[in-house]
């Protein structure tokens, strides 16, 4: 697994290397300079006894003067150093003391290719094995010579600078006021040319100076980019979410307002449905007097009729009052015919009065089945 994630880590890096590399390419000259200036550096070259001084900006260099360190003490070292520095701040530039190479023991290291993960690391821990010194007592720096796919391994070149090699000279410049940032020495590629290595002094075992280079920016501001394309994109999308959320709850508004409607128009249509049907079962009350009075005798009058519901109450005087039940259960539109009084003579008219109550039901007619 761990080979697997140092595969794919060099691979990422091979290919933003190319990539950053072309796009160095075709960014315009002044682009590049404002995005990436050239290195102001102090180069403090040690060849004992002298100490020369060099100031590097990007392809030139000045020769500034040299001095002889075995000859003079801190305080006249300081002045000299005043003397020739004297248009120039070390403070605004980054300063390096350039050792000799024979100061320092390399060292070519096979090692399993899961090693290159945490390269630095893994030879900190194996330090006391491969050199004479542990890993608090030097300065190191290390890197990939060549890999092998089939075999998993790497060959790596590892530098080491004994500390006791360089501490007393980073002391002596420091006490003379021009303390340097890093140390560097020269170092042969493997394909002939002169390279160098470049140890940083801010924490244990050195390494590489980090500087914010073009690649680095312009990866930043392409990854800047990238995160802001994205948050647009989401952004767009929760808007656009947000506005069919509100579309959905109007048109659930609306399908609820017309689900009500819809069953208001369902209830008042039931109910007069239902006023529709209680007319129709009730007989119409001019059919009702007709067929009572093809019911009643000639000698029977009526002088008060109370219809509530289906049941009709009739109050009138008969000769034979007693007869009346008969007469109105013959009838077929009448039914359950009761007395609610009883029957009292009245000598004036010579005549029973009566108060009967039955039943009226509409007359079925087989002629009109199946039509409204």
């Amino acid at each position: 697994m761990s080979y697997a994630l140092a595969k794919v880590r060099r691979y990422a890096t091979e290919f933003f290397s190319w990539w950053f590399g072309e796009l160095r390419a075709v960014t315009p000259g002044r682009l590049t300079r404002m995005l990436s200036p050239p290195v102001n550096e102090l180069v403090l070259d040690f060849r004992p006894p002298h100490l020369s001084l060099t100031r590097r900006n990007g392809a030139a260099e000045r020769v500034l003067g040299a001095i002889e360190l075995d000859a003079v003490d801190p305080d006249h070292g300081r002045a000299l150093l005043q003397g020739i520095l004297a248009d120039i701040d070390p403070r605004q530039m980054r300063v390096s003391l350039q050792l000799p190479p024979e100061r320092a023991l390399r060292k070519v290291v096979d090692l399993p290719a899961a090693a290159e993960e945490n390269l630095r690391e893994v030879l900190a821990f194996e330090m006391d094995r491969l050199t004479p010194f542990p890993a608090e007592a030097v300065y190191y720096d290390v890197r990939v010579l060549s890999r092998d796919a089939e075999t998993k391994r790497i060959k790596v070149e590892l530098m080491v600078l004994p500390r006791a090699a360089a501490d007393p000279m980073v002391e002596q410049l420091r006490l003379m006021g021009l303390p340097p940032d890093a140390l560097t020495l020269p170092r042969r590629r493997p394909d002939g040319g002169t390279g160098t290595w470049r140890l940083s002094l801010a924490g244990p075992g050195g390494g590489r100076r980090r500087l914010i280079s073009l690649p680095t920016l312009l990866f930043a501001l392409a990854a800047a980019l990238l995160i802001a394309g994205l948050y647009v994109s989401l952004d767009r999308v929760r808007r656009q979410a947000e506005i069919l959320d509100q579309e959905v709850a109007a048109a659930r508004k609306e399908a609820e307002e017309g689900r009500r409607l819809q069953e208001q128009i369902e209830k008042l249509s039931g109910e007069g449905d239902f006023i529709v049907e209680r007319k129709r079962a009730r007989p119409p009350v001019v059919e009702v007097l007709n067929d009572l009075s093809r019911v009643l005798p000639d000698d029977t009058w009526l002088y008060r009729l109370r219809l509530m519901g289906e049941e009709l109450q009739v109050f009138g005087y008969a000769p034979n009052a007693s007869a009346m039940i008969g007469l109105i259960e013959n009838a077929p539109v009448f039914s359950n015919a009761q007395f609610r009084a009883p029957l009292t003579r009245d000598q004036r008219v010579e005549a029973e009065q009566f108060h009967v109550a039955f039943r009226v039901a509409r007359e079925e007619n087989p002629a009109h089945e199946g039509h409204p």
